[in-house]
């Protein structure tokens, strides 16, 4: 079903991956706002179900309301088994569109990263997003529609001191972007990257708090120390995010966009 002239994504079926954060759930209500059907997947114990009731606010409807599914994306069995349960719930053949926004980050000098940390944080961010991809393209393509949209991140452009793994897997998560965007011209289905700085979000909190205990500099500081990493000299709001990823959902020349937001 194509969208509305009206831009609305009635009648669509959304997958939105790490959808309990900050970033994930702005998605994915971005999403139900434009009457997409969204299927939001994250952790159990990082708050999902409550982030779908948030999601979902005072609707009642049935047909209307946001699910959520416990998923790792790094477990490759269990990322096809959510595709399915999620097109089996949703009365559908196929996900038509994929916003991948699960993502740790891990951050400390080179030299002292524990290798379960690096593996950690390619499977979640990379891994995971090559997972997810790959699990809804076959449906995307049967059906000449699809639009899959990587939240990667300023790291993937550039790199900052102490955060090798994360820079790591958003450069790849970029160059996927890019490789596989030449795979699908002409297909109808799109994948594009989103690379905000640094996000007013759940996941900055916890690197202000690693910053305040390593530094003992306060927090307000080490808030605004983050914040003018970005063009702007502020964090970038979650909904912002979201606005650039439903913009891309929505355009039809959106393949191979890297779109950048601070």
């Amino acid at each position: 079903m194509a969208a509305s002239r009206t831009g609305k994504l009635a009648g669509r079926v959304a997958l939105v991956t790490g959808a309990s954060g900050g970033i994930g759930r702005a998605v994915a209500a971005a999403l139900h706002g434009a009457h997409a059907k969204v299927a939001m997947t994250d952790l159990p114990e990082t708050g999902l179900e409550e982030a779908v009731s948030a999601v979902n606010g005072r609707i009642k409807r049935a047909d209307r309301l946001a699910r959520g599914y416990a998923l790792d994306v790094s477990d490759e069995m269990a990322v096809e088994r959510a595709v399915r349960r999620v097109m089996d719930d949703f009365h559908t053949i196929t996900i038509d569109i994929l916003v991948t926004c699960a993502g740790i980050a891990p951050s400390g000098p080179l030299a002292k990263m524990e290798q379960r940390d690096w593996d950690r944080t390619l499977a979640v961010n990379l891994t995971g997003s090559y997972f997810a991809a790959r699990a809804v393209l076959p449906g995307m393509l049967e059906a000449g529609w699809g639009r899959i949209v990587h939240i990667a991140s300023s790291a993937g452009l550039q790199g900052y001191a102490y955060t090798s793994a994360y820079s790591a897997s958003k450069h790849g998560i970029v160059g996927l972007t890019r490789a596989a965007s030449l795979e699908l011209e002409g297909t109808g289905v799109a994948m594009a990257a989103i690379c905000p700085g640094f996000v007013d979000s759940p996941m900055t909190d916890a690197s202000v708090a690693r910053i305040v205990a390593k530094t003992g500099m306060t927090e307000r500081k080490a808030r605004s120390a983050l914040a003018k990493q970005n063009p702007s000299g502020r964090l970038v709001k979650p909904a912002s995010v979201a606005a650039k990823a439903l913009a891309a959902v929505k355009s039809p020349s959106s393949n191979g966009r890297i779109a950048s937001i601070g």
